[in-house]
């Protein structure tokens, strides 16, 4: 998505040549390397964080409440009353993962030129070597992390947590009526700004198939690393993200759930850097450790540590959502606790797993920092590369692989999405 935006809003960008030659102008008239650029791309990027969590609650709504609703108000009751309570959970995860995720980035602000702090961190373990004063200057970065998850947890907490009674139900379809052309504008207009725009502007920059043929022949490896790594990590985060995300939703002292939420949120709050550094110091020892750090098993352990957040959140969400009622049936009728969670847990976690497994597929694929720290030789990733190529000024080639890491990253997801709702549908 930065890359893309470099060659919309860039100094030779797409729409800077379009309005300098339009108004007759000498100098690029929009400037993306500051701050605002960054907020900007930052923010379109996080888009996604957002809306596949409040998506997945809003497949979890049972139709029958918002129709109650409807009988004795208007839509706007069933949405302040029914619908918003029963999502601000996963909304305001989604808002946390937003903003934790764009405190601890660094890739785009170093495409961007803007000195941030981050970029400040990275320089004490890259360039001084200096790892006690580099993980000390993550500090505050932790501490603000800890203050944006105690505002979100209050936030939540000013309205309970509603357990819907028919999890399976469908969710209710929304008539627009008159409002119809303003509805699809409002849809519209973040996806495009966030999908289409930078993804059209790579295109124009990498058009030929001369273009991608010479860009695998640049990064063949890398991609396919890429494809072995990332869908492990996302599966394997998923797995790990199932007994955190029921002792978060199942906790009886709720601050040990909210203790336990806050400590699998920090593999994304800490920067990259430092998660490798720690994952260096645990498995850079004699046998029989060093296998882990001398094979690509080290690159794959830093995805998951990026890829869990993403998926205890969604699981957490939507387990929140399930009554314990239905666990406290299947026990009582003599199912076993492995019965309950395949035949009760999973099947209405199927919106949360999906959620999470799509995050966690799109974190593990775009994960940079602790790859640069980790990784051994033949086990680079193609997020990697694509570093290495864009501050060598390769243009067309950094343009040509940031589409194929944008298919790899989109099109499992929206494989393993289509395939759920069949079978949802099915059932």
């Amino acid at each position: 998505s930065a890359i893309g935006w470099l060659h919309v809003l860039g100094r030779s960008g797409l729409l800077n040549r379009w309005i300098a030659g339009l108004l007759g102008l000498e100098r690029a008239p929009l400037n993306v390397y500051s701050v605002g650029g960054a907020i900007w791309i930052l923010g379109l990027s996080a888009f996604p964080l957002v809306t596949l969590p409040v998506l997945s609650g809003l497949e979890g709504i049972d139709a029958e409440l918002e129709e109650d609703v409807l009988l004795l108000g208007s839509r706007w009751d069933a949405l302040r009353y029914v619908t918003l309570p029963l999502i601000l959970p996963a909304l305001l995860s989604g808002a946390l993962l937003a903003f934790l995720v764009g405190l601890a980035e660094f890739a785009v602000p170093s495409f961007l030129s803007v000195n941030v702090y981050t970029v400040e961190v990275f320089a004490r373990f890259a360039a001084f070597y200096d790892h006690a004063a580099g993980a000390a200057a993550a500090l505050p970065l932790l501490l603000i992390a800890l203050a944006a998850f105690c505002a979100e947890r209050w936030l939540a907490g000013r309205r309970p947590r509603v357990a819907l009674d028919v999890p399976y139900g469908a969710p209710r379809g929304f008539d627009p009526g008159r409002w119809r052309i303003l509805a699809l504008v409002a849809c519209s207009v973040p996806v495009t700004l966030a999908v289409a725009v930078p993804v059209l502007a790579l295109a124009c920059r990498a058009p030929s198939l001369s273009d991608y043929r010479f860009a695998w022949e640049v990064a063949y490896r890398e991609v396919i690393n890429s494809l072995l790594f990332a869908p492990c990590a996302a599966t394997v985060a998923v797995v790990m993200a199932l007994p955190i995300a029921w002792s978060i939703a199942r906790a009886r002292i709720p601050a040990s759930g909210q203790l336990v939420e806050a400590a699998s949120l920090l593999p994304v709050a800490l920067p990259g850097m430092l998660l490798g550094i720690g994952l260096i110091r645990i498995w850079n020892r004699p046998a029989p450790f060093v296998w882990m750090y001398q094979s690509p098993c080290i690159v794959i352990l830093g995805q998951v540590a990026r890829a869990l957040p993403f998926a205890v959140l969604c699981l957490a969400g939507r387990w929140g959502q399930i009554p314990v009622a239905l666990e406290e049936a299947a026990r009582i009728a003599g199912a076993s606790s492995a019965r309950v969670l395949w035949s009760v847990l999973l099947p209405s976690l199927r919106s949360g797993l999906r959620a999470g497994w799509c995050l966690g597929l799109a974190a593990a694929m775009a994960e940079l920092q602790t790859t640069l720290l980790v990784y051994p030789p033949g086990a680079a990733t193609l997020p990697v590369r694509i570093f290495t190529l864009q501050h060598d000024g390769q243009a067309e080639n950094v343009a040509a692989l940031c589409m194929i890491m944008t298919a790899m990253a989109v099109l499992p997801a929206a494989a393993a999405w289509t395939m759920g709702r069949r079978e949802e549908d099915q059932s």
